[in-house]
């Protein structure tokens, strides 16, 4: 793809109706985004084959309706100097995309697969992004070492995962003061209900839900926001695979 194919041109009119103004400065960028995904895709699974043609609306428009929740937090996400961490981020989504239009945030990648990483490394070189952190381990071990534990004003993640399972993921992570944000898609609200036990738990506050279709973006699904109100319990996240296995809802 080039800078001048209309994909191209339609997804730089679409920032612009988001919000972002003058987009010229990062269109670049996000070319040579798709364009090595495309590259590694073949090598390891960075996305799914039925949205390769689809890279800039599906994943990376996707990834800016983050911005919906703008309003709900305690900081400015287009001004303030922010910690963000990705969980779970696969082929950096939405966390770089949210960085190549915010270069003044400081972003932690994290994913379990070394391989992702590797690709997230040569991805972050090559758009020359500053004050990027990687992470190449299991949520559960990463969320206990000190220098990640409730640090981050934000905590995002685009992965697939029942909310009840991400909160002890998520919440960990997160600084008091900060939120975390959930990418969901239509069964968001019940979802909620299933974990207001962790989130009480955990040390979350306030759950709000924010329908991204209301905004005519690309995304068509929720992002629900829990703000961090407690500190989390040092014995969560539980050892790796017991919060899919037995989420804290679950428990008697």
């Amino acid at each position: 793809m080039k800078i001048t194919d209309p994909s191209m041109l339609h997804f730089n009119e679409s920032l612009k109706l988001m919000g972002f103004g003058d987009v010229s400065n990062i269109s670049k960028s996000f070319l040579d985004y798709h364009n090595l995904i495309l590259e590694w895709n073949s090598k390891i699974n960075l996305i799914s084959s039925n949205t390769v043609d689809s890279i800039l609306e599906r994943h990376f428009l996707d990834s800016m309706s983050v911005h919906l929740v703008d309003s709900l937090l305690n900081f400015d996400l287009m001004e303030d100097a922010i910690d963000v961490l990705d969980l779970g981020t696969g082929a950096g989504l939405p966390g770089v995309p949210l960085k190549i239009s915010h270069p003044n945030w400081k972003l932690t990648l994290l994913d379990s697969t070394s391989k992702k990483i590797d690709f997230l490394q040569e991805l972050c070189s090559k758009l020359t992004l500053k004050h990027v952190n990687f992470i190449s381990d299991r949520a559960e071990n990463a969320a206990h070492l000190q220098a990640y534990r409730e640090k981050f004003d934000l905590v995002i993640s685009r992965a697939v995962a029942d909310l009840k399972v991400l909160v002890e993921l998520m919440l960990p992570f997160c600084k008091m003061g900060g939120a975390v944000v959930a990418m969901k898609g239509g069964k968001a609200e019940q979802e909620i209900k299933m974990a207001l036990n962790a989130i009480n738990v955990l040390g979350g506050g306030d759950v709000q839900l924010v329908q991204t279709s209301d905004y005519q973006t690309f995304f068509k699904g929720s992002l629900v926001v829990i703000r961090k109100i407690a500190v989390t319990p040092e014995n969560y996240p539980r050892r790796v695979g017991i919060p899919h296995k037995r989420p804290i809802t679950d428990l008697s």
